[in-house]
């Protein structure tokens, strides 16, 4: 059956067996007949059935023949500005962020100007795929801004199944930023989310970001539960790429649980299971994880070629940060050997490739303290400048002699655990009682004293101090909560006892009944903040003087609502390409309303309308200059936005109609004028003004519902 229409009706079919994980000999030969088909029609057909092919082919693990089908479709579809090659340029990019990431970046980046050649709307598939590959390559705040553009576009369009694919790419971000419990969340929903599209790839790595969470998390117990169970079912599925991760993740579960040898046995079987589907990243990470066990139980000697290993892959591959990490723990073997020499020729390689001004700070912590050792003053003195430099920068402040006091303590010798080499792990079972290793890492560069926030209050409220996100028992009571969110509001502005106490409790307030409660709360945001704070202490945050509180996070707090605003006068007085730049940062930082949880507080209505109409205002001037500069799809996808916080605005329709009527699509235009209708009828019990009927008569076309 080689007819258009029979051919569609394939495609679907073929198309949702795939997205529900189906598998087998059937699928394989239905598809085979189905290509074969497409074929005989030729023309973009043929090259779609490709397309589904190299996807079947990487979702098995074949990713080498998923390479030259995909090639083949670039082949018959490059250069037609359409879905189709925008799809393939995806699908290459991913196969490429296993051997080269900066290259997928490329590939994405390629896909991103074909579709805005074509005027269409960013793919949600592309937004989320570009996310991922900029997480890969550390850029975490673009793979943020990325993901959560498609997290809407798959919320919009009610798909389930994208929509749980981007909250674990979120986890991504999440695991390198050490938020484990929003993690955990993320992950939790997301197995929801695969469960009801029955969809047994996304269940397993749903099940497998779940384990990491919670093995971060030190809830371990429950991590090994759940590893085992997801390694049932990725197994009962034929889901060779998950199990592999799997495997690695159970390596972290025993090796936190001291059980060097299980650890190993794991992590080994990582290796191979990553080398079976072609994946060298995945074979990197589970070779350093050896390294790692072999190092802390002092077993140098094994360690380093395996490190050597790991971080030359690494480098093939571009992949900085696990590169970065690789290095570092190698310098820690160095230094375990008391070898200085080594550790700072290890650490010299990371200055060398990205600059003594711009590497982490541990690295710069770990040449300074070999500087110390050897006595050098004159480097002593450099360096010292330089983590001051970097201080500044971040905000951090830096104790210099504490991290080289620190520093030298971990390069005492340590006691050696004999483990089985790498070539008999194969055949080692996991010894009981298993075998332990010094918990305390090799590696003791200090973490130095900060409390860096982020502060999260445009569609949800959250509080991250550093990599943790403050939960409940953070805060200890909800009353502590509600006067937080009202002092961040007003951030760094003196506050009145008075003022908290008619917001908070009302207009007719007894303010000395509640007195004692307010300092409750109070107290509980002090240890919130600052978990180590002394009673009596003066809070680094917290300031109450002459009868005010004031709230002030420091300059390097991120707070959404503040750097939303910011954003806007930026976009005041700036060229139109800057201001498009500045109003989409804006727009896209708008992830909900304004405290949504505390929509019923009087004192949030008025900041939460205001917030909402800047944004909309905003939103309306972006679309009105994407059309200006004849980019009318993204100009209607901001105009959609708009509708989407207010369906009743005038604005936006009036944007819409003439940006839909420009391209030609009636029918379009003619759905957003129901909704228009529905919209007028339901808040104003009346129909909408003329002027957008008029809009709507081009072609001989009328709306439906008007005389």
């Amino acid at each position: 059956m080689t007819d258009p229409e029979g051919l569609e009706e394939r495609f679907v079919s073929l198309n949702a067996r795939m997205l529900r994980g189906e598998g087998g000999a059937q699928l394989d030969e239905d598809l085979s007949v189905y290509i074969e088909d497409c074929r005989i029609a030729g023309g973009m057909l043929y090259a779609r059935a490709l397309q589904m092919q190299a996807g079947r082919y990487l979702f098995v693990g074949n990713h080498e023949r998923a390479r030259v089908t995909v090639d083949s479709v670039l082949a018959l579809v490059e250069g037609s500005n359409t879905r189709i090659e925008i799809d393939a340029i995806v699908l290459k990019a991913r196969l490429h962020l296993a051997v080269s990431v900066r290259t997928a970046i490329e590939l994405y980046e390629h896909a991103l100007d074909v579709a805005a050649r074509a005027n269409m709307p960013v793919p949600a598939s592309l937004a989320l795929r570009y996310g991922e590959a900029l997480a890969t390559a550390a850029r975490f705040r673009e793979a943020l801004l990325w993901l959560r553009q498609a997290e809407r576009a798959y919320e919009r369009q009610d798909d389930s199944q994208g929509l749980a694919l981007t909250l674990l790419r979120t986890t991504l971000v999440q695991v390198h930023t050490g938020a484990f419990e929003a993690m955990f969340e993320n992950a939790s929903e997301a197995l929801r989310l695969a469960e009801i599209a029955g969809n047994p790839s996304l269940t397993a790595n749903a099940m497998k970001f779940m384990c990491v969470a919670l093995t971060r998390l030190q809830r371990l117990a429950e991590a090994y539960e759940v590893a085992q169970r997801a390694i049932t079912f990725a197994d009962l599925h034929h889901l060779p790429t998950v199990r592999a991760d799997l495997a690695g993740c159970l390596g972290d579960v025993y090796l936190r649980m001291n059980d060097a040898v299980s650890s190993l046995q794991q992590y080994y079987l990582c290796r191979t299971l990553y080398h079976n589907v072609g994946l060298p990243h995945g074979e990197a990470l589970a070779v350093m994880s050896m390294a790692h066990v072999y190092a802390q139980a002092g077993d140098v000697q094994t360690a380093m070629p395996l490190f050597d290993e790991a971080i030359s892959t690494f480098t093939r591959l571009d992949h900085e940060r696990n590169r970065h990490d690789a290095i570092v723990l190698r310098a820690a073997a160095s230094l375990q050997q008391q070898d200085v020499d080594a550790a700072e020729t290890a650490l010299r390689q990371l200055v060398d490739h990205q600059g003594l001004e711009w590497v982490g700070i541990d690295v710069v912590q770990g040449l300074l303290a070999c500087a110390e050792t050897r006595q050098n003053r004159r480097e002593v003195a450099r360096l010292r400048r330089i983590l001051e430099q970097q201080r500044k920068h971040h905000h951090r402040t830096v104790d210099v002699d504490d991290v080289i006091r620190r520093f030298r303590a971990i390069v005492t010798p340590r006691t050696i655990v004999q483990l089985p080499s790498p070539d008999s792990l194969a055949s080692e079972k996991s010894t009981t009682p298993p075998v332990t290793v010094d918990p305390t890492p090799v590696l003791n560069l200090p973490s130095t004293p900060s409390h860096r926030f982020t502060v999260r209050l445009l569609g949800t409220f959250s509080v991250q101090r550093l990599d943790e996100v403050l939960t409940p028992e953070h805060w200890k009571r909800k009353k502590a909560r509600d006067i937080f969110k009202f002092l961040v509001t007003r951030h760094r502005r003196a506050v009145t006892v008075d003022e908290l106490a008619i917001a908070l409790w009302g207009d007719d307030v007894d303010v000395e009944s509640i007195l004692p409660t307010l300092q409750n709360g109070m107290s509980a945001i002090r240890t919130a903040l600052e978990p180590d704070i002394k009673p009596r202490q003066p809070s680094t945050y917290l300031l109450f003087r002459d009868g005010t509180y004031t709230l002030d996070l420091g300059d390097d707090a991120e707070i959404d609502v503040q750097s939303f605003d910011r954003s806007l006068r930026e976009a005041l007085d700036v060229d139109e390409g800057e201001k498009i730049r500045l109003l989409r940062q804006a727009t896209d930082l708008y992830g909900g309303d304004l405290l949504p949880d505390d929509r019923f507080e009087a004192w949030t209505t008025s900041l939460r309308d205001e917030t909402k109409h800047r944004c909309i205002e905003a939103m309306t001037e972006l679309s009105e200059l994407y059309y200006a500069n004849g980019n009318i799809a993204a100009g209607t996808a901001v105009a959609r936005r708009i509708l989407d916080l207010d369906d009743t605005y005038e604005d936006a329709y009036e944007i819409l109609f003439a940006n839909l009527a420009a391209e030609g699509r009636y029918a379009d235009a003619e759905r957003i004028y129901d909704r228009c209708r529905e919209a007028y009828q339901r808040e104003y019990l009346t129909e909408p003004p003329g002027w957008m009927r008029t809009l709507l008569v081009r072609d001989g076309r009328t709306p439906r519902g008007t005389v």
